[in-house]
C-alpha cells in the first residue's frame, strides 16, 4: 500500500513534468514568434523584391561584326567539262596473253597511254609515239568497264598520227579545230587520262618533230610545247577553254616538253581515211628550209621568212614521178605565201599544204633572186598512210 507521503510526492513529480512541458512549449512559440518568423518573412520580402525588379532585355540597335572566313574560291574550270558525261579520252591497254591462272583484270601494267574519240563507230587517234614497238595484234580499248581488240590501224607518215579502229560504238564524239590561231600563252587544259584534266598554257608554236633542219612538203614537222613537266600519258588530248581539241599529246621521252601534236594536223588525214580508205596529201615535191628557225654563219641567207627550195628532186618518187613545182618553181626561190597562206613560222610548208586538197590548183608567192614574183602550180597527190599490222 502506498502511503500519504509517497502519493504526495508523485503528484508533484507530475506536475513539474507538465508543466516543463507547457514551458517549453510557450518558449518554442514565443521564440519562433520573435526570431525566426521575423528572419523568414525578410527573405520572403527580399526574394519577392528581386523578382519584381528584374526586367527583360531590351533590343538593342546596334550591329555586332562578326568575322567570318572567306568561301574557298571555286576552280576556274570550264563549264563544258563539268557538264560532260563522258570523256572522249580512252585507255589503250596491251592484250591479255590467255596465260593460264591470268584473272582477265586490267592492270596498270597492261596501259599503253591514250587514246582520243574521233567517231562514234571506234575510229580513235593517237601518236606514234604512244605504240612504241607494240603491234596491232597485242592492243586493245577499255571502254565502260571492258576492252575491245583493235582490229585496224593506220599511220600517217606526213604527221605522226595514228588511227586505230576497234569494234565499239556509242562513243562521244571529238570536235577537231584548226590551231593556226594559237600563239605562245594560249591557256589549255590537258588530259592525258580520261577524266584527269588540268590546266596548262602553249609556250611555243614553232617547236619541230625532227632535227632535220631541211623539210619536205609531204611532211608536217611542227609541234606545240606545253609550259611544265609533268610526266603525260602519251596519245591524251589538249583541249581549249571551249572542249575542242588542239592536239594529241606526243611526247618521245619522259625527260623531254610536253609535246602536242597539232590538231590541223589530224583533219584532212581522218576524212581522207573515211572517204577514201587511205591518207593522201597534196604535196609541192620539193625539199625546203623554214628560214624562221634557220641560221647561217654570214649574211648570204635568202630571207628571214619562207621556204627556201634546196631541190626540186620528187621526195616520194613512188606516188610523185615529177614534181608539181618543175615547171613554175625554181631551186633556191623562197615561197612566202601559198594562196592567203603565210610560212612565217607558225606553220611549216608541209603543214600549210595539209589545209589543200591533192590535185588543187593554187598560186603561189614568193622571191626569186630577191625579185617578188607569182606562180600557179596543181599540187600533187601522194599517200602517206601506212597501214600498221
Amino acid at each position: 500500500m502506498w502511503s500519504a507521503s509517497w502519493g504526495g510526492r508523485l503528484v508533484t513529480v507530475l506536475l513539474c513534468l507538465v508543466a516543463g512541458a507547457l514551458a517549453g512549449g510557450i518558449a518554442g512559440w514565443y521564440s519562433a514568434h520573435v526570431s525566426v518568423e521575423p528572419q523568414i518573412l525578410g527573405l520572403e520580402r527580399i526574394f519577392r523584391d528581386q523578382l519584381t525588379t528584374v526586367r527583360p532585355p531590351t533590343a538593342s540597335s546596334s550591329v555586332e561584326v562578326v568575322s567570318v572566313a572567306p568561301p574557298p574560291p571555286r576552280p576556274d574550270y570550264p563549264e563544258i567539262f563539268l557538264n560532260r558525261s563522258v570523256s572522249p579520252v580512252l585507255t589503250l591497254v596491251r592484250r591479255a596473253t590467255g596465260a593460264k591462272g591470268e584473272s582477265g583484270l586490267v592492270t596498270p601494267e597492261r596501259i599503253v597511254g591514250s587514246v582520243i574519240s574521233l567517231t562514234s563507230d571506234g575510229w580513235f587517234v593517237t601518236s606514234v609515239t604512244t605504240l612504241g614497238n607494240l603491234r596491232l595484234n597485242e592492243l586493245s580499248v577499255s571502254w565502260r568497264g571492258r576492252t575491245y581488240p583493235v582490229v585496224q590501224g593506220v599511220r600517217d607518215t606526213a604527221t605522226g598520227a595514228v588511227f586505230l579502229k576497234a569494234s565499239v560504238t556509242g562513243l562521244p564524239v571529238t570536235n577537231l579545230v584548226r590551231a593556226n590561231e594559237v600563239l605562245p600563252g594560249t591557256p589549255v587544259w590537258v588530259e592525258s587520262l580520261s577524266g584527269h584534266i588540268r590546266p596548262s598554257m602553249i609556250t611555243s608554236v614553232r617547236a619541230r618533230a625532227t632535227s632535220t633542219i631541211a623539210v619536205v612538203s609531204e611532211v608536217a614537222t611542227r609541234q606545240f610545247l606545253l609550259a611544265d613537266l609533268v610526266p603525260e600519258a602519251n596519245g591524251g588530248a589538249v583541249w581549249n577553254s571551249r572542249g575542242d581539241l588542239l592536239g594529241v599529246l606526243a611526247r618521245e621521252r619522259v625527260t623531254d616538253l610536253p609535246r602536242v601534236l597539232p590538231a590541223n594536223n589530224i583533219i584532212q588525214a581522218l576524212q581522207s581515211l573515211l572517204n577514201e580508205r587511205e591518207i593522201r596529201h597534196a604535196s609541192l615535191g620539193v625539199r625546203a628550209v623554214d628560214l624562221s628557225q634557220a641560221v647561217f654563219d654570214d649574211d648570204r641567207r635568202p630571207g628571214i621568212l619562207g621556204a627556201w627550195i634546196t631541190s626540186l628532186s620528187p621526195t616520194l618518187s613512188t606516188f610523185l614521178p615529177q614534181s608539181p613545182a618543175t615547171t613554175a618553181l625554181k631551186e633556191n626561190d623562197v615561197i612566202l605565201r601559198i594562196e592567203r597562206d603565210l610560212l612565217d613560222g607558225g606553220a611549216d610548208l608541209g603543214e600549210r599544204l595539209l589545209d589543200y586538197r591533192p590535185g588543187s590548183a593554187v598560186m603561189i608567192y614568193g622571191t626569186r633572186n630577191g625579185v617578188p614574183f607569182q606562180a600557179p602550180v596543181t599540187l600533187g597527190t601522194v599517200v602517206t598512210s601506212e597501214v600498221l599490222k
